[in-house]
This record gives C-alpha cells, structure tokens and sequence, in this order.
C-alpha cells in the first residue's frame, strides 16, 4: 500500500502530460448557406462569392459529375486566379441576367472587377448543379 502513494503523483503526472500533448479536435467550420434550391441568380451569386473567398472546393461541389471531372478544383482555382490576375480582384457583382440555351438555365453574372467588367456565365443543369462555366465579354448574353 506505501509503494501506490509514491507511484500515484507520478501516473497522474504522465497522464496529464499525455492529455496536453494529444491532438487537439479541430472544429469543422460552418459553410455558407446554400442558396433556396432552384434560385438561380442566388446560386449563381453563391457560386462567385465562393470563388471570391478562395473556397474552390465549396464551389466545385456545385458542379454535376462531368464539369466535376472536365474542371477539378485545382483547374477552378488555376482559371480564377488567371482572371484576377487579368483583371483585377472582383469588386461586386453589378447583376445577375437569366436565360435558357439548348435546355440548359444559363446565369450570366455581370461582375466588376478592379480594371475590367466581365461577365461569368454559369450553366446550370436541370438539378441545378453547375454544368459549364465561361468568363466572355460583359453583356454578352442574357437578357
């Protein structure tokens, strides 16, 4: 019994050292709410602030299987930082126009970056996950 007096202090001792070295949880963060499921301008919106903050991979989450294949997240982040670099970081978006082409629901997202305007045109399909993306010429489209 005198001997788990002395060895008592010195496992308590261990034990607490090995909880302060463990490795601490991270918490998960909270992503941005998705927009209201079939609100295209909200989701086209979404999509630009996703890429504006940097969150390539919250945003290529939206895209159907193939545009997931044909444009994986290293490609988004590569062509996004492409465009910045071109013109300049985005400032806002001056306005979202809807259309339709071959159905397909095509959002043009007229966005206004440091030193040129250009439009984004996301192509949803009809789940409304993103099925192509295209930077043209602002006005190009839409009405």
């Amino acid at each position: 019994m005198g001997r788990w007096w002395t060895v008592a202090p010195l496992l308590v001792l261990t034990l607490l050292l090995l909880a302060a070295c463990a490795p601490k949880a991270t918490p998960t963060p909270t992503p941005a709410p998705a927009p209201p499921s079939g609100d295209l301008e909200a989701a086209a919106r979404y999509f630009t602030g996703l890429l504006a903050d940097g969150k390539y991979s919250e945003a290529a989450a939206m895209f159907d299987p193939q545009m997931a294949a044909a444009f994986p997240v290293a490609k988004l982040k590569a062509t996004w930082e492409e465009v910045i670099r071109n013109v300049g970081a985005l400032k806002g978006i001056k306005e979202v126009r809807l259309t339709s082409e071959m159905g397909y629901r095509i959002a043009y997202v007229a966005c206004d970056f440091a030193r040129n305007p250009l439009d984004m045109k996301v192509v949803f399909d009809a789940q409304g996950r993103i099925a192509g993306l295209w930077f043209v010429p602002p006005g190009s489209g839409g009405t």
